[in-house]
Formats: structure tokens, C-alpha cells, sequence
């Protein structure tokens, strides 16, 4: 393949907003029940527990469905996977509506998104790389990456729009409004999804990707792929761990579920911002590594400040140190997914992005385990994220910045 047959498309940025779309449908349906823990235990008469697995069954589902899923979106294409994940999103979305009646129809609607999730996680990357120029990557990237934590942010704002949640219409009338997004975007991606352009963006863009199990044994030969496997996976377990526990951090200091419901809200808006200036950088310098290095070491410190002034009460300064903690912890999901495409090139796309994704899973249900088990504490909560954080850090030291598919590009840019 020549120069001359390599291009980019207006059609990428509808590409890229149908698939944002679909992981913030998925996020939505993921964490809307959290900031409202204590509420719908109460309205429904369920233990908190079993509440708190409407989010948890997302990352339990996850390492089961990691391997189907990316054995689909690297052989099927694209749009089969990333429809099969927006239908089950849908799916679930109707069968919450069964919350007018019972609670266990939440959890069916939420076993049925999580079923859907890996489809759509693991996907950014190969997005990227498919419909965008080498330059245009990380940025697109970082936006498919963060429409996750966007979705988050909806689901941790929208219980807070309801006046109150007292009975099971309350809850049924947030489960209705939920359905009403997800659903026109799972028709809107059967219709309008394109699995791949006409014309690759990039040299690589064109070529064929390693065969699926090849490319899983390649991966965890690799010492790069594997130092960051740690640091990507302690990050987002950090991030998902804090999420879904971040009323029992939070309450014991008198702050209520509008409160965590702005908390939440701060930590994704803020994430986008950091995300966003981090992509640009890295698309600029390309120092993914030190990149990556930085926000764990500032997160650490966002976390503890956040952590030592909860006892104050003042909800300016935690929402401040929320703020903090947002910018720094989640710009290392985007940026990690690219690099890790840049490192094992040229294994597919959303083979590495989901096992990274697994690894965060993993990180995340054994951190929200540890915290049941040390009867949620809020300090202990926060050191055993602020610990993970720090071992994920020193693992990157051994990680190699060997940028493999941006030197083929460039080769042929020389030629």
C-alpha cells in the first residue's frame, strides 16, 4: 500500500459519536442505582448488597465476556460487535422497567447491559485506528475512551433530577427516562454504524492483524504489555472501586446522595477536561509513558487529599478534591489504551484493549471485596485504591516506550 491510497472520510466523527453514544448508554445504565444505594434498599426492602451489584455484576461479567467479545470485534468487525453490545444495552434497559414492580428486574437489566459492556470497552482504540489519521489517533481515543466515564457522570447526576426517591415509582420513572436514551441510540447504530471506510486513514489501518490466539500468547510474552497491564488495571480498579463505593466513603461525614451525586459528577467532568488536555499532549510528544507516570502519582495525592478532609464536612473542599482526583485518574484510561496499541502492533486493537479492561475489572471487584471485608471503612477504602495506585506506578518503570505501529506509519511517510 502507497500513499496515494490512504485517506480520511468525514463519515469517521458519525462513527465516533455512534460509538460514544453506545458506551455512555452503557455507563448510564451501569451506575445509575449507586449514589442511590440506601434509597432503593429501603424502597424495595433489599440489603444494600444486593443493590450494589447492579454495578458489580458489570465487572464480574466482564472477564468472562472479554475473550468472546474480542474475538468478535477483531474477526467479525466492528459493527457486529459494537451492535451486539447495544442491543443488550437495550435490552437491559427495557427490562429495568420492571423496577414499577420489583427490584430484581434492575438486576436483570444490569446483568444484561454487563453483558454487553466488553463489546463496547474494548472497541475505542480499534475505532481509532481504523477510521483516523496517525495524528488524529490519541485523540480519538481518548474521546471513545472517555464516553464511559461521561455515561458515569449521567448515571451519577440523573437519580439527583428526581425529586426525591421514596417508592417504587420514583425509581421506575428513572428506569423509563433511561430507556428513552438507550434505546434510539441502539437503532441508530444498527442503522447508521459502518464497520470499516473505503479507504484506510493509515498504512497500518490497512493491514491484517495477528490471528486471536496467537495475539493473546504474544501479549503476556511481552514485559511492556504486561508493566502496563498493572498500571492500566490498578487505575481503573482504583476508578471503578471508588464509583461504586463512594457513598460508604462519603456518608459517615454527613454528606448525602445529592451530595455523592455531584461527587461523582465532579470526578467524570473533571476526568473529560484531563482527559482531553492529555490526549492533545501525548498526540504532540508522544510520551505515553511518562504520561501515564504522572497522572498515577497525582491521582495518589488527589485521592489522599480527598480522603483527609472528608472529616471537615465543607462541601467545597471536597468537591474541590474531587476536581483534583477526576483530572488526574482517569486521563490514564485513554492514554493507556493507545499506548498499548503502539506496543503490541500488530495484535488487534480491541484484543489489547479488553484485556487491559479485564485487568481493571479484576483490580476493581477484589478492591470493593477488601472494603466489605474491612466493614467499608472509609480510610481503608481510600489506602488499599492509594496502594494499587502506587503499584501500578512502579510497574510502568519496567514497561519499554517501543512505539512499533507509529514507526510503521512513519516508514512509509519516509518512502
Amino acid at each position: 500500500m502507497d500513499s496515494k491510497q490512504i485517506g480520511e472520510q468525514s463519515y469517521r466523527w458519525v462513527v465516533l459519536g455512534l460509538y460514544c453514544s453506545s458506551v455512555v448508554a452503557n455507563a448510564l445504565i451501569w451506575i445509575s442505582v449507586s449514589p442511590i444505594t440506601s434509597s432503593v434498599a429501603q424502597v424495595y426492602g433489599v440489603s444494600k448488597i444486593w443493590v450494589e451489584m447492579c454495578s458489580l455484576v458489570y465487572m464480574v461479567l466482564y472477564i468472562p465476556m472479554v475473550f468472546p467479545s474480542n474475538y468478535i470485534l477483531d474477526n467479525l468487525g466492528l459493527k457486529t460487535g459494537v451492535f451486539i453490545g447495544t442491543a443488550l444495552t437495550a435490552l437491559g434497559s427495557l427490562a429495568r422497567l420492571g423496577a414499577y414492580y420489583e427490584f430484581w428486574y434492575i438486576l436483570l437489566g444490569s446483568t444484561l447491559a454487563g453483558l454487553g459492556q466488553p463489546f463496547l470497552l474494548s472497541a475505542p482504540a480499534k475505532v481509532a485506528a481504523f477510521w483516523f489519521r496517525p495524528e488524529m489517533r490519541t485523540f480519538a481515543t481518548t474521546m471513545g475512551a472517555v464516553a464511559n466515564p461521561l455515561g458515569i457522570a449521567l448515571g451519577f447526576v440523573l437519580p439527583a433530577a428526581i425529586d426525591g426517591v421514596s417508592t417504587k415509582s420514583d425509581v421506575g420513572l428513572l428506569m423509563l427516562i433511561q430507556a428513552s436514551v438507550v434505546v434510539p441510540i441502539g437503532v441508530l447504530v444498527f442503522v447508521l454504524f459502518k464497520n470499516k471506510p473505503k479507504v484506510p486513514p493509515s498504512y497500518t489501518a490497512g493491514q491484517e492483524r495477528e490471528k486471536f490466539l496467537k495475539s493473546i500468547k504474544d501479549c503476556f510474552r511481552s514485559r511492556s504489555f504486561n508493566a502496563l497491564l498493572v498500571a492500566f488495571s490498578m487505575g481503573q480498579g482504583s476508578l471503578n472501586a471508588l464509583a461504586t463505593l463512594l457513598e460508604q466513603i462519603s456518608s459517615p461525614y454527613g454528606f448525602n446522595e445529592d451530595d455523592n451525586s455531584l461527587f461523582g459528577a465532579l470526578v467524570i467532568v473533571a476526568g473529560l477536561v484531563g482527559s482531553g488536555l492529555a490526549g492533545l499532549i501525548v498526540s504532540w510528544n508522544q510520551k505515553y509513558k511518562a504520561a501515564v507516570l504522572v497522572m498515577m502519582f497525582g491521582a495518589v495525592g488527589g485521592l489522599l487529599a480527598f480522603t483527609l478532609t472528608l472529616e471537615l464536612g465543607s462541601l467545597p473542599v471536597s468537591c474541590i478534591f474531587c476536581t483534583l482526583l477526576g483530572l488526574l485518574l482517569m486521563p490514564i484510561l485513554p492514554i493507556s489504551f493507545e499506548f498499548v496499541c503502539e506496543l503490541t502492533y500488530p495484535i488487534g486493537e480491541a484484543t489489547t484493549g479488553g484485556l487491559l479492561n479485564s485487568g481493571g475489572q479484576v483490580v476493581g471487584i477484589t478492591q470493593i471485596g477488601l472494603a466489605y471485608l474491612l466493614s467499608n471503612s472509609p480510610l481503608l477504602i481510600s489506602f488499599i485504591s492509594i496502594v494499587g495506585l502506587l503499584v501500578g506506578a512502579v510497574g510502568l518503570f519496567f514497561c519499554k516506550e517501543d512505539l512499533k505501529r507509529t514507526n510503521c506509519d512513519n516508514l512509509l511517510e519516509t518512502d
